[in-house]
């Protein structure tokens, strides 16, 4: 059975070489800057907050805190894959566009409604269709 694509995320593992840092300009030395993520995908630190289970002021207080850091890598790497396909403007608008894909959901309402599993389900899914293996 293959490596799931964000396997690395789960464990302590290193980054596989091959892999490129994804939303290199969302990290800091702490790692990735939730603010940063947020902007880089089109979402209010309101909707960020939400999505993380924390409170805006303490994200604000500590973005790169620790605890953080899966969620955020997971987010990161979603959005790296659709940066692939476009802009940043193109990630915006696709993270707010009703998907067929999700049921005709945004990316932004799944994301906020399946906070657990949607990032990598999408990831999943985007890197199954780019191999050529789904839809």
């Amino acid at each position: 059975m293959p490596t799931p694509p964000l396997a690395f995320l789960e464990t302590n593992q290193e980054r596989p070489d091959i892999l490129r840092l994804p939303l290199a300009e969302a990290q800091t030395n702490g790692g990735y800057d939730a603010l940063l993520v947020a902007e880089v995908l089109g979402m209010s630190v309101q909707e960020m907050a939400d999505y993380l289970g924390r409170d805006q002021a303490g994200l604000r207080r500590k973005p790169a805190n620790v605890s953080l850091q899966k969620d955020l890598g997971e987010l990161a790497v979603l959005a790296d894959l659709v940066l692939l396909s476009g802009t940043r403007e193109y990630l915006r608008v696709w993270m707010r566009t009703p998907n067929p894909a999700m049921g005709y959901r945004t990316p932004l309402a799944r994301l906020m409604t399946e906070t657990d599993t949607a990032a990598v389900s999408m990831t999943e899914q985007i890197v199954s269709v780019l191999s050529g293996q789904g839809q």
